[in-house]
């Protein structure tokens, strides 16, 4: 696959969320062959004070 880590910046979404964005890295779009617009679930884990990202891109079936 790619690397095993990747260092980005986070920045404001906006300014009255409160929210923050950061860059899916490049090699990540590749491997899972990603677009502008797709859609992606997200789930988290905390194990051994790590916090587990997983990341899954939906199809367009799995969508509806």
């Amino acid at each position: 696959m790619g690397r095993n880590a990747t260092t980005s910046t986070l920045h404001a979404a906006s300014v009255q969320s409160g929210s923050l964005r950061t860059t899916i890295p490049k090699w990540i779009i590749d491997h899972f062959g990603l677009q502008a617009g797709d859609d992606v679930h997200w789930r988290f884990h905390v194990q051994e004070n790590e916090l587990i990202v997983v990341m899954t891109p939906l199809t367009k079936e799995a969508q509806k």
